[in-house]
């Protein structure tokens, strides 16, 4: 794996593991939290079931017992306690008023008859959830059938350490947001660090690149001059000659492959000086594609741009960028095949894209595309690309390249309308 795209994503795997545990752990402590709560309910209205018991057994069925067993213990989480009989008539009830009614629960009869309590919860009148035990008696003194003490407590006060635990897991879930958007904060920062530490290497390179380039185009251009108009003089004088005259040929041929690239190394070798002037932006297209007259160039343009549409930048650098651009559009376009100049002007920019319909580019060449002397051409010098983000960055602009493997590339130079 690359060490840089490593890099990157050690902060995301640090906050997956982070967050995998904060999860696990308010998971666990929720959990515990409902497992106490429903153990706390539990306990206590078994705790009131066995009490109400015992009273019951010792003083019978007393309309008075349960208001007394209330006022004097304090249970304050009791929602409300009824006593039933068989046919679910109500024999005491902490309401007064409900007692000698019948209930038309129909599950009482079953609950008295299985002998064990029940616990569950249930939704009331006025749309509380209350806790409800209901547990089968039988009280000797009366010498009746079995009976169903009904015991409803409030939740609200079991419910405290859910309540907790809720509010920790709100201060976790919003702990682990926070720590995401650092985290790509964080990454974003990196990266831009990266890009800001490349562009220095790259002004750097380019500097001791231009340099070099200065020494080499000066001591290559004259000895090449001579070169090839000696071969040029001596293939005229060889016409007789056709093995000769070839030969002279491809002399000359090389000759200016060199030229071309003595030219590109002192394009480098010149100072980044910017001369501005207004010109039409519709005429400089034009020019660049006339001069591929031969290949299929099309320009298109946003319908809301007059045809006199007016730019204030530096001519020969903007065309000398897209003439290398169209260039190498045309090299990776198939016979035939027609390469776009569309242009849209947004916010005061401009945005010229250059489009193609060839092989595309994988990550790793596109990485490299903007390399100087960088090429998947087997006659080209790398330098064509290199040259055109070094003048549109010149001229206060940028250049934005996407491609797709087998679908072709697009790429766009966006220059502000006026520079300087």
């Amino acid at each position: 794996m690359d060490r840089n795209r490593l890099k990157y994503m050690i902060p995301f795997i640090v906050a997956v593991v982070i967050t995998g545990m904060v999860l696990f752990h308010i998971t666990y402590t929720y959990r515990n939290a409902e497992e106490t709560s429903e153990a706390l309910l539990r306990n206590i209205s078994y705790f009131i079931g066995i009490t109400l018991d015992q009273a019951l057994n010792r003083t019978g069925i007393d309309e008075g017992l349960f208001l007394d067993i209330l006022r004097a213990q304090n249970w304050e989480e009791i929602a409300f306690i009824s006593l039933y009989d068989r046919d679910g008539t109500i024999l005491l009830h902490s309401n007064r008023n409900l007692i000698g009614k019948k209930s038309d629960d129909g599950e009482i009869r079953e609950r008295i008859k299985s002998g064990k309590p029940v616990y569950y919860y249930r939704e009331l009148g006025t749309g509380e959830k209350v806790y409800v035990l209901d547990m089968p008696l039988h009280i000797h003194s009366l010498g009746a059938g079995g009976m169903l003490l009904r015991i409803a407590l409030h939740t609200y006060p079991a419910t405290a350490p859910l309540r907790h635990a809720r509010a920790h897991l709100i201060t976790a879930l919003t702990f682990v947001l926070f720590y995401w958007l650092l985290t790509v904060l964080f990454v974003k920062y990196l990266r831009k660090v990266d890009i800001m530490t490349q562009r220095e290497l790259a002004r750097q390179n380019l500097l001791r690149l231009g340099e070099m380039s200065a020494v080499l185009a000066h001591q290559i251009r004259s000895p090449l001059s001579a070169i090839k108009g000696f071969a040029q003089y001596l293939k005229e004088k060889a016409s007789d000659e056709p093995s000769m005259k070839e030969g002279f040929e491809v002399i000359v041929s090389e000759s200016e492959k060199l030229e071309v690239l003595s030219e590109d190394l002192l394009l480098y070798a010149k100072g980044q000086e910017v001369r501005p002037e207004m010109f039409s932006l519709w005429q400089l297209l034009d020019e660049v594609r006339d001069l591929f007259s031969d290949r299929r160039v099309s320009i298109r343009h946003n319908i809301s741009l007059p045809e006199n549409y007016m730019i204030y930048t530096d001519r020969e650098k903007l065309r000398h960028a897209l003439v290398n651009i169209v260039e190498n559009a045309l090299d990776a376009s198939p016979e035939g095949e027609e390469v776009l100049i569309y242009v849209t002007e947004e916010g005061g920019s401009i945005r010229i894209g250059i489009t193609d319909r060839g092989e595309g580019m994988d990550e790793e060449t596109l990485e490299k595309s903007t390399e100087p002397f960088f090429t998947t051409r087997a006659k080209g010098t790398g330098l064509g690309l290199p040259v055109a983000l070094d003048f549109v960055g010149a001229i206060g602009g940028r250049v934005d390249i996407i491609s797709t493997r087998g679908e072709g590339t697009t790429v766009t130079i966006t220059i502000p309308e006026r520079t300087g």
